[in-house]
């Protein structure tokens, strides 16, 4: 993803995330989270955790979850497309909520307490 392309990330998370709503889009976000997530990555909060997560976001029409697999390991995130072998913990977030977090106009937490993650 460009530098460009991040940054009107960063900044519309909120009326990018309106696009998931439809199909081309919803491919095109997809393919921007093994660059993305990483990009966010936190080591410093992430301290010596050494763990496999799997993300699983849906399609706008429903169906099968896009996969996911998540590495967190010496303080570096790697994402790849497809099932994580043997996950620690798996979640299920649809990608408008995932570009709220990852823009920063939603946090975990509130994800979380809402149900929508």
């Amino acid at each position: 993803m460009s530098a460009l392309a991040q940054t009107i990330l960063s900044r519309g998370g909120e009326r990018v995330a309106g696009l998931d709503a439809r199909p081309v889009p919803h491919r095109v976000i997809l393919r921007a989270i093994p660059r993305v997530i990483p990009r966010r990555f936190d080591p410093q909060a992430a301290g010596d955790l050494n763990a496999v997560f799997e993300l699983q976001v849906p399609g706008p029409g429903g169906g099968q979850p896009a996969r996911f697999a998540l590495t967190v390991k010496d303080g570096r995130c790697v994402v790849t497309p497809g099932a994580a072998a043997d996950p620690g913990a798996t979640a299920l977030i649809g990608a408008d909520d995932l570009i709220r977090m990852v823009s920063g106009a939603t946090g975990f937490p509130e994800l979380l307490a809402s149900g929508r993650m």
